[in-house]
């Protein structure tokens, strides 16, 4: 699945103040600060109208090692909540969109 978030290890979210209305979630095997209101499934997709070669290499990186975590370079960041913006900021990195092959949950 396709998600938005921060890289950020558990002693950095320990150390920060994140804001109290933060809606994240943790995926500690990733290491990522996850905004799931951002959270797509799994798709890729071309808004130019054709398939460039950066799109084909990306579909080949995905194939060749799917169970990685990947940052996707080439996608539009969305418009973050403030409280969201905030996070960043005070973990010190702006967001990005990632490629997670799986999440386990526990509960």
């Amino acid at each position: 699945m396709f998600v938005y978030g921060v890289r950020c290890t558990p002693q950095e979210l320990l150390s920060g103040v994140l804001p109290e209305n933060l809606t994240a979630d943790y995926y500690a095997d990733w290491q990522l600060l996850v905004f799931p209101a951002y959270t797509r499934p799994t798709a890729l997709r071309t808004h130019t109208g054709h398939l460039s070669a950066e799109f084909w290499h990306g579909v080949r990186l995905l194939l060749q090692e799917p169970n990685r975590l990947r940052q996707i370079e080439a996608a539009e960041d969305p418009w973050l909540a403030e409280n969201e913006a905030a996070a960043c900021g005070i973990l010190g990195r702006a967001g990005a969109w990632y490629y997670v092959p799986a999440v386990q949950v526990q509960g």
